[in-house]
């Protein structure tokens, strides 16, 4: 669970991802349906690309890399 706020362990993953992750593998975020965009930065910053994507009520609660 995060502590100081809500991107408190979004951002070490998502930073460290592409060391970790494969080709062509995916990274799914689970986040606050308002922290969509700045999980999107978090992405953008680590060279990833991503798009934030809807549950089923229509809120965003998931970011992934793209493949």
């Amino acid at each position: 669970m995060a502590q100081a706020h809500g991107l408190a362990d979004s951002a070490p993953i998502t930073a460290g991802a592409r060391t970790h992750l494969c080709p062509g593998s995916a990274l799914f975020v689970e986040h606050g349906h308002t922290e969509g965009a700045d999980v999107r930065r978090l992405s953008a910053a680590a060279l990833l690309d991503s798009e934030t994507l809807p549950h089923l009520a229509g809120r965003a609660r998931v970011t992934c890399r793209k493949p």
